[in-house]
């Protein structure tokens, strides 16, 4: 399934952002599943914002924050030949 992530230069507060969206009425189910903090906001040679840029990156950043940080496998020591 699909989920919102938000990508901000700045440090966002998730609690209080989700207090403010309901606050002014924002249905839930719009409230970012995912916050993560980016140093710049992916733009076109126009200056425009880049959305399939900013997808990918979305994407990848959700990607990285599910995956395991360490394996429960251990490969045992490397053959050599």
């Amino acid at each position: 399934g699909e989920k919102i992530v938000l990508l901000a230069v700045d440090d966002i507060d998730a609690a209080t952002l989700r207090q403010a969206m309901l606050n002014h009425g924002c249905n839930p189910l719009m409230i970012p599943a995912e916050y993560h903090q980016i140093e710049e906001v992916p733009k076109l040679g126009v200056g425009k914002t880049d959305f399939s840029k900013a997808k990918a990156l979305a994407v990848e950043l959700s990607s990285a924050a599910a995956a395991p940080i360490c394996s429960s496998q251990n490969p045992g020591p490397a053959s050599q030949d």
